[in-house]
């Protein structure tokens, strides 16, 4: 009985005690610096905090378009149409292999939905830049390792894996 009364209450994930004890102060840089030194890509996915904590809080992540495609950018710069005024830049590492959409071929973006396959979609077929990139639901190993609230950017002290589900 006594035993419970000092159990401690769990952090709310993000919160200035919670990233003190789960998190590193860094930087969008070190962030794509050290997914770089792995070999691996740093992308990123902007969204509302309660969205990001719900996404760390359940391991899993998804679209709200019509195939539940997950969007990420490869800079934050790429995401303004999705930025939140207090949102949260939820940074990730892939390491697995990444596809070029070519829209000469092919001009829908969702023709190929396979997992575990990051999408890399241009602007157009003329303009080969990246417009956004997606993960398709049934994807794992995505490891969400940075996380920017407020414009302080913290490391994950420990990566979590999560995985891409069919929207909801």
């Amino acid at each position: 009985m006594l035993k419970s009364l000092f159990k401690r209450k769990p952090l709310t994930p993000f919160s200035a005690p919670w990233m003190t004890e789960h998190a590193v102060v860094s930087s969008r840089a070190d962030f794509e610096n050290a997914a770089m030194s792995e070999s691996a890509r740093a992308i990123y996915h902007v969204t509302s905090v309660e969205r990001a904590q719900s996404v760390f809080e359940q391991r899993q992540i998804f679209g709200v378009d019509v195939v539940s495609s997950a969007h990420f950018h490869s800079a934050v710069s790429g995401a303004a149409n999705q930025a939140f005024a207090e949102g949260a830049v939820l940074g990730f590492v892939w390491r697995g292999p990444v596809h070029k959409l070519n829209l000469d071929r092919d001009s829908s973006t969702h023709t190929d939905r396979r997992p575990n396959i990051l999408f890399d979609v241009p602007i157009a077929a003329h303009d080969q830049r990246t417009w956004e990139m997606r993960l398709y639901p049934g994807t794992t190993g995505l490891e969400l390792t940075f996380i920017e609230i407020a414009g302080e950017a913290h490391l994950l002290r420990e990566p979590v894996l999560l995985r891409v589900v069919q929207g909801g």
